[in-house]
C-alpha cells in the first residue's frame, strides 16, 4: 500500500500549496512518523518534496514540479493499474479518483478489466477486517473450512493479501499461538473485539 500512499501524497501536494503531516497521517491511517518517512522516500526518488516543522510548517512540493510519466517504468505502471482496480473492486480503498488522475499522466492500456462483482466475499467482511487492522483490535468470526465444518475463531489480524487469485487474511491465532492464512471468502460474521493488540513480527 505504500506506493499508493506515495502517489496519493504527490497528487494532494500538487493540488494544495501545503499540507501538514498530521493531516496526511489521519487521511492514510498511519503515524506522523510514517509520513515523514514517506517524505524521505520521495526525496530520495528525486521528487522535490520538503517538510518544515513548527507552528506554520507543513509538507510541500517545489512550485515548478510536474509529474513525469518516467517516474514509473511501463511494467510497474501496469502492475499499479491492476492493484488499484483490485482495491477499488473489493472496497478496500477508494481509488477511482486516483485512477482518473494517474490516467492523465500514465498511458495505461485497456488490456485488463477487473470485475469482482460476483465474488463470494461480502464487502462488509472486508470493511470489518480493515477496520480491525487499523484499530489494532482482535476479531471473532465464523470460519467455514473446506471440509464443510464451522469453527468460531478469535484472531489478531496482521495483513490482507491477494495471492493465487484469492484474497487471504494473515492473522495470529492466540489459542494456537501460531499464524494462520485464511481465505476471506470462508470468513463470516466478523465482530470486532474491545481487545487491542500489538502487531507481531
Amino acid at each position: 500500500m505504500q506506493v499508493i500512499r506515495l502517489l496519493q501524497t504527490i497528487l494532494i501536494l500538487l493540488s494544495r500549496k501545503q499540507v501538514t503531516a498530521k493531516e496526511l497521517a489521519e487521511r492514510f491511517h498511519v503515524s506522523v512518523r510514517t509520513i515523514y518517512r514517506d517524505v524521505d522516500v520521495l526525496s530520495l526518488a528525486g521528487i522535490p518534496v520538503y517538510a518544515n516543522k513548527g507552528r506554520n510548517g507543513g509538507i510541500f512540493l517545489d512550485e515548478f514540479y510536474h509529474v513525469s510519466n518516467a517516474l514509473i517504468e511501463k511494467e510497474e505502471q501496469d502492475d499499479l493499474f491492476l492493484a488499484l482496480h483490485l482495491l477499488q473492486s473489493v472496497g478496500l480503498a477508494d481509488t477511482e479518483d486516483l485512477l482518473k488522475k494517474m490516467g492523465t499522466v500514465y498511458d495505461w492500456s485497456e488490456w485488463l478489466e477487473v470485475d469482482l462483482s460476483q465474488t463470494e466475499i461480502a464487502s462488509q467482511t472486508f470493511d470489518q477486517i480493515k477496520d480491525a487492522l487499523f484499530n489494532h483490535r482482535e476479531i471473532t468470526c465464523v470460519y467455514h473450512t473446506e471440509y464443510g465444518q464451522t469453527r468460531l475463531l478469535s484472531l489478531a489480524p496482521k495483513r490482507i493479501l491477494y495471492k493465487y487469485q484469492t484474497w487471504y487474511l494473515l492473522a495470529w491465532e492466540p489459542t494456537k499461538e501460531a499464524w494462520s492464512l485464511l481465505p476471506i471468502k470462508q470468513i463470516r460474521d466478523v465482530n470486532q473485539s474491545t481487545t487491542h493488540y500489538r502487531k507481531k513480527c
